[in-house]
């Protein structure tokens, strides 16, 4: 997009930081060499240090745990354990029902 499309007369300051990017690159570029070396160097530490190890059983540990949560809160929701739940609902509702129509009141 020239400037005259945009209907000012100033530069636009994308040029401007692409010669700064240009700049950086430029002065990295020497270093490349030594920049790949301490990654490599750092990247080997990690590796051979049981540190990956112990980042996989924490992040296994967090995924087995939200599993069982959800397959325990899925049973109980959805499968045979709402079932025992709906079952002892309605025992407790029908002892509370039975208890007033005798006139007890249910203890208050």
């Amino acid at each position: 997009m020239s400037n005259e499309t945009l209907g000012i007369g100033m530069p636009i300051i994308r040029i401007e930081l692409e010669g700064i990017r240009q700049t950086i690159l430029h002065s990295f570029g020497g270093y490349t060499d030594e920049l790949n070396r301490l990654v490599e160097k750092e990247v080997g530490k990690a590796c051979s240090s049981g540190a990956v190890e112990q980042i996989v059983r924490a992040e296994v540990s967090k995924a087995m745990k939200k599993i069982v949560e959800d397959s325990i809160r899925r049973y109980f929701k959805y499968g045979d354990g709402r079932k025992g739940l709906d079952a002892a609902v309605k025992d407790a509702m029908t002892t509370i029902l039975d208890r007033q129509t005798k006139g007890d009141g249910g203890g208050r």
